[in-house]
């Protein structure tokens, strides 16, 4: 009688900080470009060796089980820049703040979304920077600006909203004062000027927001939809468990960089201008990459992202963009801080 083999197949989802070249099981399957991912579907189950080859640096390897039926997740975290000793020598939290913020090493990874013809995917570096762990609190704005334009009161550690992108900025320079920091706005009616050198409290631009969401260059989650969990019920109060209102900032899980509410509660103000990404695809595989991109120069509607209570689940993934008038203020509409030192 014939001896008959049944072999199981699993699948891969491999990402990797630095551009490398994948090995597996000593055979090279593909180049992956900085921060991006190879989706490797007909694995055979069992346990295989993974390499990812650098051009100026030492072979990063990895063991995983690959089981039937089923997807592992692997991330290489090798960076040249040396983010990674970076991160355990800056505080856990800024210090002196009224913020609480996490520094957040900067490094590369592939920003946008194939489901959005306005969201190109294309390669961004960022510098280091810090963010507030969680949206700005109707208690803290109120601390700031003596006064509290939400909708949803009762209980100051809900997030403010009702604030237009103007009364971000204000505030962002309010509270840079208060610290004795530079501000980094010069506002002058509806004329806003950054100095992205400044040491105070800024929006984030929209790529900032995404690397963040995303949880940075180390996070082996860059391409799940939602700002740490493959499940949106974990990490955010939206239009299914929300009951139509704001929830306290923090009462849900954070992302791999200890960030809350990246995804809903209230939509979150970013500083560019909404506009197209720009048309990449070539310059990404001939290993282009933008460097600190501050968005559009000038347009109509600000970029806000993230979702809020009132949203789907599928407006409160880590790619899809929204805008808004920056002179609207809407029950929906918040914001969180970053700064630069």
């Amino acid at each position: 009688m014939p001896i008959s083999i049944t072999r199981a197949y699993g699948s891969l989802v491999v990402s990797a900080a630095s551009a490398g070249a994948l090995w597996l099981d000593g055979e090279k399957l593909c180049d992956v470009p900085a921060g991006a991912s190879a989706n490797l579907g007909n694995i055979e189950a069992g346990e295989r060796n993974l390499e990812m080859r650098y051009a100026d640096g030492e072979p990063e390897t990895k063991t995983v089980t690959v089981t039937g039926g089923q997807s592992s997740t692997v991330s290489f975290t090798w960076q040249k820049d040396g983010s990674r000793a970076m991160l355990s020598t800056v505080p856990a939290s800024k210090p002196n703040s009224l913020v609480d913020a996490v520094y957040i090493p900067g490094g590369t990874f592939l920003m946008g979304s194939l489901d959005d013809a306005y969201a190109t995917p294309h390669n961004v570096n960022l510098s280091s920077f810090w963010m507030a762990k969680t949206e700005v609190t109707q208690e803290l704005y109120e601390s700031v600006m003596g006064t509290d334009p939400s909708y949803f009161t009762g209980d100051s550690s809900r997030p403010v909203e009702q604030v237009s992108w103007y009364d971000a900025v204000a505030f962002c320079n309010a509270l840079s004062q208060k610290e004795g920091l530079s501000p980094v706005y010069t506002i002058t009616g509806t004329k806003v000027k950054a100095d992205f050198g400044k040491n105070g409290w800024r929006l984030p631009t929209e790529a900032e927001w995404e690397y963040a969401a995303r949880g940075g260059s180390q996070a082996a989650s860059h391409n799940v939809k939602f700002a740490g969990s493959a499940s949106l019920d974990d990490v955010a109060w939206y239009k299914d468990n929300s009951e139509k209102e704001t929830h306290p900032v923090g009462s849900k899980t954070p992302n791999e960089l200890g960030l809350y509410d990246m995804n809903g509660n209230v939509w979150e103000w970013c500083w560019d201008w909404y506009g197209s990404y720009p048309w990449v695809f070539f310059n990404l595989f001939q290993g282009g990459t933008q460097t600190d991109p501050k968005g559009p120069v000038s347009g109509m509607y600000r970029v806000i992202r993230g979702g809020s209570w009132y949203d789907d689940g599928d407006s409160c993934t880590v790619s899809y963009r929204k805008s808004s008038t920056p002179d609207g203020g809407y029950n929906d509409i918040g914001f969180r801080v970053v700064c630069s030192q």
